[in-house]
């Protein structure tokens, strides 16, 4: 089963701030991801009219980066980011957290190779849930998905059950990275308190 016409071949992420470290990890040369990066300049954000999708995949936005603010940009874009994941990228702030995913966002990372790697699969896996939720909405909604023997339909309730699976499988190896790093960090403070006294 190929991709749907509504899903590109290459993600295409927008990454609003200093993207190296993105581009380091999730945008390899010949990749399925392409980092495009963009100046967080206050009047010309988002780049393009406000009743147009961007024309991204995802969008990450660098809080604090030359000055940026993520919540405006959030603000800005509006209803766009029902449309597509906005990930807000800053040092933990919980208050910031929580206006940003109230404002649409759909996550909150460090800027860190660990939470960009997490971002990477996490990805994928959205990709290919997408990819199927669109393949099967567009049999829904044909004619001939109608005329479908059982055994097609049951093939891809079977895919988006893997794919489920898969998902969940993620989403605790991504917790167990996030709480392998606050252990880390807790550590690194003990050690640092005990070596200040």
């Amino acid at each position: 089963m190929g991709l749907p016409p509504t899903v590109r071949p290459r993600l295409q992420l927008l990454y609003v701030g200093d993207a190296e470290l993105a581009r380091q990890c999730l945008g390899r040369p010949g990749g399925s991801i392409h980092v495009v990066e963009a100046l967080p300049s206050t009047a010309g954000f988002p780049p393009v009219p406000a009743d147009r999708p961007l024309p991204f995949d995802i969008l990450l936005i660098e809080h604090g980066h030359s000055g940026s603010d993520a919540l405006a940009i959030l603000k800005r874009l509006g209803s766009i980011v029902r449309h597509i994941p906005v990930i807000v990228v800053a040092e933990w702030d919980e208050e910031l957290a929580a206006a940003a995913l109230t404002l649409g966002a759909s996550d909150y990372v460090s800027k860190s190779r660990a939470s960009f790697r997490a971002v990477y699969f996490r990805l994928h896996r959205l990709r290919a849930h997408a990819a199927l939720l669109a393949e099967r909405s567009r049999i829904n909604d044909s004619d001939a998905a109608r005329e479908r023997s059982g055994s097609e339909r049951a093939e891809l309730v079977r895919q988006l059950t893997e794919q489920q699976a898969a998902r969940r499988d993620a989403e605790q190896r991504l917790s167990e990275a996030v709480a392998n790093i606050k252990q880390t960090r807790e550590e690194r403070f003990t050690d640092a308190i005990a070596a200040a006294w």
